[in-house]
């Protein structure tokens, strides 16, 4: 019963049926996207360059069993290891693309396919590194904040949603005396239940959002910092 009204609430923890294709899948955040939205029912193109990384996730995946359901030596095969280098040229990427496409008959390559889906862009708070790095990422948040993907992909149903984060390693020691909720979150559910959401026909018309996800310390104009 309790499962039943979570379900009905929050239908966003079912995804049978869905293909989701998740870079940089060989640890940290791709890692926990992978697994979750596998957890949920959802089929899984693990992409990144580490493929040996790669190749242990999915046969987690692939040997998920129910808690109820005895073990089966059959296994489906939920999820695949794609090698991808998103620096690569065109031609190296597209036959990445392509093996990805194969690998359950579509996944959403929703323009071409003419399939409703999701992009979901994942950035950082903060901008410390080099100066490509940092470009990139304020490139990334223009692209998804000011509608840029939204208004070219909208006209074949393609939603476009950016999730920003902080990061909480080297700022642990700080962030904890200025953010008004005093706390960092792990990935799971602060942001794999986002993920979920964003991936599930409920926010079918959701897009060019960023959601921040960081304990409040974007909060304008509220100096907290008299705690330091």
């Amino acid at each position: 019963m309790a499962n039943k009204v979570s379900n009905d609430l929050q239908p966003w923890h079912r995804l049978e049926g869905k293909v989701a294709m998740v870079t940089g899948a060989s640890s940290g955040l791709g890692s926990d996207f992978s697994l979750d939205l596998a957890k949920a029912g959802s089929n899984i193109i693990a992409a990144a360059r580490q493929t040996h990384r790669l190749n242990s996730l999915c046969h987690e995946i692939n040997h998920f069993t129910c808690p109820n359901s005895p073990p089966s030596p059959n296994t489906t095969v939920r999820a695949v290891a794609v090698a991808l280098d998103l620096t690569a040229y065109g031609p190296a990427i597209n036959a990445s693309v392509q093996k990805a496409w194969e690998a359950f008959g579509r996944i959403e390559r929703m323009r071409d396919g003419g399939v409703e889906g999701s992009i979901i862009n994942i950035n950082r708070g903060e901008f410390l590194g080099s100066v490509a790095y940092a470009s990139s990422k304020a490139g990334l948040i223009t692209m998804t904040f000011k509608a840029v993907m939204a208004i070219e992909l909208g006209m074949h149903n393609i939603r476009v949603n950016g999730i920003m984060l902080m990061k909480k390693h080297w700022i642990k020691s700080v962030a904890l005396r200025i953010l008004p909720l005093k706390a960092l979150g792990s990935s799971d559910p602060a942001l794999t239940s986002l993920v979920r959401y964003s991936v599930h026909d409920t926010s079918k018309y959701v897009s060019s959002n960023i959601f921040i996800i960081d304990s409040g310390a974007t909060l304008p104009g509220i100096p907290i910092f008299s705690s330091l």
